[in-house]
Order: C-alpha cells, then structure tokens, then sequence
C-alpha cells in the first residue's frame, strides 16, 4: 500500500480496483506469462491506459489521435 496519495482510499473487488479505474489481468494458459491492463474510465475522450506484462515494463496509452 506504498505510495498511495488519495486519503480513505479503499480497494474493490473489482472490475474496478479503485474508484473510476478498471483493472484487467490475462494469465497465458502456460502458467509461463500475463498481460495486466488498468484502465482510466473517466477519459471518455483518449482512452488512458497503462499496461504491463510479466517483461516488468509499464507502458502508458491512449487514442491514437491524443498525446500522452
């Protein structure tokens, strides 16, 4: 629970871990790998997202026409 900023912060069950994001995660059916998705569901417009996978990098994205 490290770092978090927001006060009375409090997790779900899902799909939406924190209050306006949603949280994905796909295990390969190897056991060997997974793809992690966490999606900004106010950005009606671009789309946030960060993704992961089991390579450890954090990527950021959104619409193709919007600027990070």
């Amino acid at each position: 629970m490290h770092g978090l900023l927001k006060a009375n912060t409090h997790f779900s069950d899902g799909p939406e871990i924190l209050p306006d994001w949603n949280l994905r995660l796909n295990v390969h059916l190897d056991g060997q790998g997974y793809d992690v998705l966490l999606r900004d569901m106010t950005d009606d417009k671009c789309g946030y997202a960060a993704l992961t996978d089991e390579s450890g990098v954090i990527r950021q994205s959104k619409a193709i026409n919007c600027e990070i």
